[in-house]
């Protein structure tokens, strides 16, 4: 399907030139600070255009999702190993065969296990993991269970020193 072909005569749309966009800088300091904003056509006057209410949340500050994720459940002790890549949101190419940019301080990562598919109820979360790797014990499974699960549910953030977690990796595997 073309783009065309996804729009009628009366649609409206905007026309965004990458030269001349700008991005509105700030610290810190701004998340979670409400700004009024307005976009303004060429030409226009200053009283055609409504002003917006914008607060900036930092999602571009937040690492992005792990993906590729690897899992295995030991039948012998019960424990489950979970790896995985991490992403980058600088720069992101593989060249030379070196690993894209880290782009945050340090690579840290947090695993949220959950009692079920529903993702409501965090049993235990694994913190301070320097490495895109985990273990989560048959003990620990015990502690927080109360039995071996089958079926394991999880979120997987990397950590960003300045924003805390990132998007999230959500899954459920069976073991």
């Amino acid at each position: 399907m073309c783009i065309r072909d996804r729009h009628a005569t009366g649609d409206r749309l905007v026309l965004l030139d990458k030269n001349r966009l700008k991005f509105v800088a700030g610290s810190l300091n701004d998340i979670g600070s409400a700004a009024l904003y307005r976009a303004q056509t060429v030409g226009a006057a200053d009283q055609s255009t409504v002003r917006r209410n914008f607060t900036y949340n930092a999602v571009n500050l937040q690492p992005l999702a792990p993906v590729w994720l690897k899992a295995h459940r030991n039948t012998t002790t019960q424990d489950w190993t979970l790896s995985w890549v991490r992403r980058t949101r600088v720069g992101g190419e593989w060249r030379d065969n070196v690993d894209a940019a880290l782009g945050e301080v340090a690579e840290i990562y947090e695993i949220d296990i959950f009692a079920g598919w529903q993702f409501t109820t965090v049993l235990f979360t694994i913190t301070g993991l320097t490495s895109p790797t985990a273990t989560y014990t048959a003990a620990q499974q015990m502690t927080y269970h109360g039995y071996n699960p089958e079926v394991l549910y999880f979120r997987i953030y990397q950590i960003s020193a300045e924003v805390g977690r990132g998007k999230p990796l959500q899954a459920g595997i069976t073991g």
